[in-house]
């Protein structure tokens, strides 16, 4: 693949021609063509993607709105970056992808995305609403240290390697409905505000922090025990108390 880098952005550019929007790069003061903004249904190289998109805009300060809505992402690689929102939904990454330690000050929907090999959001920062709902994980995923600062989902996604999320901030509002995970999930030591009702993942609850009531954390649910519905506060739900039959105290009388 290496041999290979010095002709693709040429090539890249000449597929993505008919692609690619001009767009007002919100990381410039000035309107430019942006071939790599806005590329629904592309293909892209990431390390190609990397050096080309990013020198071009190193020396602005603020982050950037991506659209890569259906594309094709190959070893992607966003590391470190500073991004505003992202549409990635039904785009499948090839190869290994890394998107750790990025700040995301916008939203980032990830809905139906395909990760083939193994990605990795150790310490990214969210503020916006996150999606992977419907994503497919198969190859490790890790989000350690990573920090969603609002509601994050991850209903119906599929993991089917190991999922690492140890040390996760899981924010004010967190959903698992119908996660799958094929292999052993690891949330140990991770945290969440959690303001608003929220789902944990099959196998896992929440309690309360002993130390600052205004965090919850996750503990392992035993064996054979499903998973409790969990309230606002972190609490489990208590199973309601069924009135008794009046039939059944008037005899409890009688044997008296």
């Amino acid at each position: 693949m290496g041999e290979n880098l010095g002709v693709w952005p040429m090539l890249q550019r000449q597929r993505l021609s008919a692609v690619a929007a001009t767009c007002a790069c919100v990381w410039c003061l000035r309107d430019e063509t942006c071939a790599y903004s806005n590329c629904c249904a592309a293909v892209l190289l990431g390390l190609a993607f990397r050096r080309q998109w990013m020198q071009e805009h190193a020396h602005c300060p603020s982050p950037v709105n991506l659209n890569l809505r259906n594309a094709t992402l190959v070893e992607f690689d966003l590391g470190a970056g500073c991004l505003g929102s992202c549409d990635f939904r039904g785009a499948r990454f090839v190869g290994q992808t890394r998107l750790d330690r990025c700040r995301i000050v916008g939203e980032a929907d990830f809905t139906g995305a395909i990760f083939d090999g193994p990605v990795a959001f150790d310490g990214t920062t969210v503020r916006g609403e996150v999606s992977f709902r419907r994503c497919q994980f198969l190859g490790a995923a890790s989000f350690v240290d990573a920090s969603f600062q609002d509601h994050v989902c991850f209903d119906d996604a599929l993991f089917q390697a190991s999922a690492l999320f140890a040390l996760t901030d899981l924010g004010p509002s967190f959903t698992f409905d119908a996660t799958r995970f094929g292999a052993a999930a690891d949330f140990s030591l991770a945290r969440a505000s959690m303001l608003r009702p929220s789902t944990p993942p099959e196998g896992w609850a929440t309690r309360r922090s002993g130390n600052d009531p205004q965090t919850v954390l996750f503990v392992r649910v035993p064996a054979g025990r499903g998973r409790p519905k969990t309230r606002g506060d972190g609490r489990a739900a208590r199973p309601p108390t069924l009135p008794q039959p009046r039939s059944a105290g008037r005899r409890q009388r009688r044997r008296g």
